[in-house]
């Protein structure tokens, strides 16, 4: 399977979630890039296999987007890996609150 079909099948409608992460960001002035959506819905695959969890509605991703885009933290050089390591993160963390 290809990375475009990868992510339409994980995301549902690729563009609408590569155009929600960016119009979250863009309030910033950042953005990622169309490969950087098929890392994160292929990260996101991997995780929630990983963890044995599926993830409904809204993706997790565009969340922590909408959250962190305003951190003064936050640069355009490290935004791919600040989302990808958040939707780790959030995954573990639902996880064990779940398993608790």
């Amino acid at each position: 399977m290809d990375g475009t079909s990868l992510f339409l099948m994980l995301a549902g409608d690729g563009a609408s979630m590569l155009s929600a992460i960016n119009g979250c960001l863009a309030e910033a002035g950042f953005s990622i890039t169309r490969e950087d959506a098929l890392k994160l819905a292929e990260s996101r695959n991997k995780d929630l296999a990983e963890l044995e969890r599926v993830e409904f509605g809204r993706p997790t991703v565009v969340a922590i987007a909408e959250a962190v885009a305003g951190s003064p933290l936050l640069t355009q050089d490290t935004v791919f890996d600040t989302l990808s390591q958040l939707q780790r993160r959030r995954f573990v963390e639902r996880v064990g609150i779940r398993d608790a």
